[in-house]
């Protein structure tokens, strides 16, 4: 047991308070930066749990996706024009104070934006599943903070949307690069009236050297066969997805092709797994 305030002299920060509460909290379930911060938020805005939680489950409602309050609250700070790292945010009290007061009026648009983007998503991108996610969620926030600002979509804009979240997801180049992709979305999405697809098709390339469409699809087997298939459905189907050799990597090495043709993302597809026969009682 930590005893806190023992000498009543001297009292213990809040945030020290909940600091040593993470940390020692590790018997059960383990707490991590953003339950700190829905704690410090806590303090000022008192019903930001149960409000980001009944956000969380109407956005997935009826969809194959598992966005959580965490990607939630990011988009709310966003909104705001705030830092999205949890690490960051919770040592500044003063500042926690305020953005509690100014995130709730975001919720409205946010919601509807999640909402827009799982429409996209299905409809547009033919995602189905949370196994393209590669790298978490953080690759679609840019997309939700230019939906809560644009009610209406152009056929334009929402082109460069389906195209800029094939680009995020398969380059990853907003997957563990949380500031990369905080200042994208402040300094390129926030004012933009149009989708800024070529400043993000201009940070893959000089991120990661992406300068082709062979190049992106190479970088993201899994979503390029999805692309090919139109859309494959995988939540609650018993059967296992595999991928699998279109022509065979034995006989086309056997005949020398090298690795980068036998490898080739245009030489695989999805093939389910085939149930095995019950045995004979």
């Amino acid at each position: 047991m930590i005893t806190v305030d023992e000498d009543p002299s001297h009292v213990t920060p809040v945030e020290e308070i909940l600091e040593i509460f993470v940390r020692v909290n590790s018997g059960g379930l383990v707490l991590q930066k953003s339950d700190l911060l829905m704690s410090l938020l806590d303090l000022t805005w008192n019903d930001i749990q149960p409000e980001l939680q009944t956000i969380v489950r109407e956005i997935n409602d009826r969809r194959p996706f598992v966005f959580t309050r965490d990607d939630v609250l990011k988009s709310l700070l966003l909104a705001e024009g705030a830092e999205t790292r949890f690490d960051k945010l919770v040592n500044d009290r003063k500042q926690l104070e305020q953005l509690a007061k100014k995130l709730p009026a975001h919720i409205p648009t946010m919601k509807r934006a999640w909402q827009m983007l799982g429409v996209i998503l299905q409809d547009d991108c033919k995602i189905h599943s949370e196994r393209f996610f590669r790298g978490g969620h953080n690759s679609l926030l840019p997309f939700v903070l230019f939906l809560s600002q644009h009610e209406q979509l152009s056929n334009g804009d929402k082109r460069k949307i389906v195209l800029g979240i094939y680009l995020a997801i398969m380059s990853g180049v907003f997957s563990g690069a949380e500031a990369r992709m905080g200042s994208f979305a402040k300094n390129k999405v926030s004012a933009a009236s149009s989708f800024p697809l070529e400043q993000l098709v201009a940070l893959v390339k000089r991120e990661y050297g992406v300068k082709s469409l062979d190049d992106l699809l190479r970088k993201h087997l899994d979503l390029a066969l999805n692309i090919a298939h139109g859309g494959i459905t995988l939540d609650r189907n018993p059967e296992e997805l595999q991928r699998d050799h279109i022509f065979p990597k034995s006989r086309l090495e056997k005949s020398g092709y090298p690795y980068e043709t036998v490898n080739h993302y245009a030489n695989f597809h999805f093939l389910r797994g085939v149930r095995q026969p019950e045995q004979a009682g």
